[in-house]
């Protein structure tokens, strides 16, 4: 089963990859190498790009809105990830410590609601040590989520030559930003690994074990801020973007699985 959370990998910013595959590129215009760091908001990451070559289907910029309500198309030099391999596993060492810093320090407004869920997932980490893992996946999932929903843009020295979108626009105003092709490399990363942490965490509506009566009140604790956790960030699970639309229905979504464990729950 293929998992796409709120916008498909690579978001139609390219045709280069699949969701299935490391988005390696392998038609450069030249061997040299650059440092940039990017950020969604929260913490920068390093990353050594290279200027590709245009394939058909690569977006080749960006819409942006002035304070005039008309957009302005800015193109973007297309950078790429240099080695996608290397760059994801330095950051997937370092996502552990980065998800529990995040949760911790949820001030971000968009987060700020789900401040209180957090402090008690963190909470639990060291008082619940059949939890711990779950829990530290947990938060990863709620923080990869987050970066792979903002929208990144070059900080540091090196711009790459791009220059920052207007003061006065709706979207990154004052910010660089980042080339298509990375932006579409580390989605489909991002995807890829929130793939692998709801495998990790929930197999199938079947295997939410967390749940079952049969456990101890301090696991029935963990598990529902758990669950809370996980519809305040209403994470969905589809297979592709025609479910999202609602052509077809999902064959299962969290809210029926937890409906059918009260049922169970109610008539034992």
């Amino acid at each position: 089963m293929k998992y796409v959370f709120h916008r498909v990998g690579s978001l139609n910013l390219t045709k280069r990859w699949s969701d299935e595959r490391i988005p390696v590129v392998r038609d450069w215009q030249n061997e040299d190498v650059q440092e940039i760091q990017f950020s969604t908001g929260f913490k920068s990451y390093q990353v050594a790009v290279r200027l590709a070559c245009w394939q058909d289907g690569d977006s080749r910029g960006r819409f942006y809105t002035p304070a005039s309500g008309t957009p302005v198309w800015v193109d973007l030099p297309p950078y790429a990830v240099s080695d996608p391999e290397a760059f994801w596993a330095h950051m997937d060492s370092q996502l552990p410590n980065d998800a529990i810093e995040w949760a911790s320090s949820c001030s971000l407004p968009e987060v700020s609601e789900r401040r209180i869920v957090y402090c008690e997932l963190l909470r639990l980490i060291p008082v619940n040590s059949d939890a711990q893992d779950m829990i530290s996946q947990l938060i990863q999932l709620e923080y990869c989520r987050w970066l792979k929903t903002g929208s990144a843009n070059i900080v540091g020295g090196n711009k790459l030559g791009i220059a920052p979108v207007p003061d006065d626009a709706c979207t990154m105003p004052g910010k660089v930003p980042l080339p298509r092709l990375i932006t579409a490399q580390i989605d489909i990363m991002l995807s890829r690994k929130l793939e692998q942490l709801l495998n990790d965490l929930f197999r199938s509506s079947e295997e939410l074990e967390l749940l079952s009566p049969a456990c101890g009140a301090f696991q029935l604790h963990t598990a529902y801020v758990v669950v809370d956790a996980l519809v305040r960030g209403t994470v969905w699970i589809l297979k592709d973007m025609k479910r999202r639309r609602g052509r077809i229905r999902a064959p299962w979504s969290l809210s029926r699985a937890l409906t059918k464990k009260r049922r169970k729950f109610n008539e034992a």
